[in-house]
């Protein structure tokens, strides 16, 4: 049965994403742009807890499947960046090769954002390991130690504190779906539920939300230059969980916003980079530099673009979408 709420959220997660992607938010003092950027944070974890969440419901996991519909996603939705890496490497036919067949391409995909897709991938896949060879406590463990390890790479990144074009903040980036993989999996299957405690949840969401927001200009207070955005916030998981337990805890009729979740939140994720990078110049041209505009404007494109793929080529729409694939 569809849980309605967490499909509605799951729209609101994508747009969320988008805004660390959007601009630097000139428009607002520098330590409220941090906060705000920061304040977005907990969409990508919960989007992993989510494919975690849905694993812990079925009775049998089908892995191939699982694991080539995301294989096909990562496959069709890297097609579409080649055009823009062919201008981001001023045409240069030779670079773009030598771009499309690197270790960052298997790694992280043919765009920035694209890691989230093999990450998942991993989580879904270790995640799979743990549930049939180790005990919860031997992974909860592990699970532990990859958000520390995350947390840490993060903080020493945007200080620059970390040699090697950054490895170990984006060995650990990449690891991070398995404990959020895992803990969806764990509330699914234990059919862990909070309805009679939604006041208690609420409560949890303000301070975790708080936390993940003020962490960032506290860090900011060591004796480090900051050269680079933080992405991990440590409560922007309590944040993502918490609020994952919320949309269980509420049983709600199904909307054009629930539906609207279900069908182009993946989408969103996938395509608003795209988008971006022609609105953000065509903006610009024309003396507009907010990217408050930039983050709205990118987000009912992307809607705009993924309702007509589906009405209109849904074929094209199902390849960037993964159904069909087994």
């Amino acid at each position: 049965m569809r849980n309605n709420t967490l499909d509605a959220v799951r729209l609101l997660a994508s747009f969320f994403i988008i805004v660390v992607h959007s601009g630097g938010f000139h428009e607002l003092a520098p330590g409220h742009a941090d906060m705000f950027q920061a304040s977005s944070r907990w969409a990508v974890p919960f989007f992993f807890l989510v494919s975690g969440y849905f694993m812990g419901t079925v009775k049998l996991i089908d892995m191939s499947e699982k694991i080539n519909k995301l294989f096909s996603i990562l496959i069709y939705s890297s097609i579409i960046y080649i055009p823009i890496l062919y201008l981001q490497n001023s045409s240069d036919v030779t670079k773009m090769i030598y771009r499309i067949f690197s270790f960052s391409t298997l790694r992280s995909g043919m765009y920035f954002h694209l890691w989230f897709i093999p990450s998942l991938m991993l989580g879904i896949i270790t995640t799979n390991y743990f549930i049939k060879n180790l005990s919860t406590k031997k992974a909860l463990f592990i699970s532990f130690v990859i958000v520390i390890g995350y947390w840490i790479c993060d903080i020493a990144q945007s200080f620059g504190l970390l040699m090697n074009r950054n490895e170990p903040f984006y060995f650990f980036r990449t690891l991070i779906s398995i404990p959020l993989v895992y803990v969806g999996y764990l509330l699914a299957f234990n059919k862990i539920s909070f309805e009679a405690k939604r006041g208690c949840l609420w409560l949890m969401l303000f301070f975790s939300f708080l936390l993940t927001v003020v962490e960032v200009p506290v860090v900011k207070l060591l004796p480090y230059e900051s050269i680079a955005n933080r992405q991990f916030p440590m409560f922007s998981i309590v944040t993502a969980v918490v609020i994952l337990l919320l949309c269980l805890s509420y049983k709600t009729k199904e909307t054009v916003i629930a539906k609207a979740g279900r069908w182009y939140s993946l989408g969103i994720y996938l395509i608003h980079p795209l988008v971006l990078y022609f609105i953000v110049p065509a903006f610009n041209s024309h003396g507009i530099d907010s990217s408050f505009i930039n983050l709205i404007s990118s987000f009912i494109i992307s809607l705009f673009i993924l309702i007509f793929l589906k009405n209109y080529l849904p074929a094209t729409y199902r390849k960037i979408s993964g159904i069909g694939v087994s």
